[in-house]
């Protein structure tokens, strides 16, 4: 998906969107910010405001999405994308995008649909913006 607002597809570009509902979500997050090989990834909720012209659709996903040059990335795609922007060993990820996505995706699917059940739900927001500055596109 383009984005015709390029003083905005600039300040989001490497955009992680992510679940800050989800526990696993949220620590999949800390995982990647102390993992991160350099601080060019930012971050932003699911449903906040500043990314609504992105124009993500509901049908797209509902746990963590990468939006990079434009293009939105869902699912296994999103985490091996995001897994290029990590350290050893968790940039090794990145490496299973080389199987076949059906296969990637069914897997992604079957911890998504689960993850509230196994990691539980954040009662209170689950508030990630401290100390990422500009970083955290609210």
């Amino acid at each position: 998906m383009s984005n015709q607002n390029t003083n905005t597809s600039d300040r989001i570009d490497n955009l992680v969107i992510y679940d800050g509902d989800c526990v696993l979500c949220s620590r999949t997050i800390r995982l990647i910010l102390k993992y991160e090989e350099s601080p060019t990834l930012r971050f932003a909720r699911l449903g906040s405001q500043s990314i609504e012209n992105l124009q993500i659709p509901k049908k797209i996903g509902d746990s963590i999405l990468f939006y990079s040059e434009g293009q939105i990335s869902s699912q296994s795609t999103a985490v091996f994308k995001i897994a290029k922007h990590l350290r050893s060993p968790w940039s090794w990820v990145r490496y299973f995008g080389l199987l076949p996505t059906v296969l990637t995706d069914v897997i992604y699917r079957f911890v998504a649909r689960n993850r509230y059940q196994w990691f539980g739900k954040v009662d209170d927001v689950c508030e990630l913006s401290d100390g990422l500055g500009d970083r955290y596109v609210a």
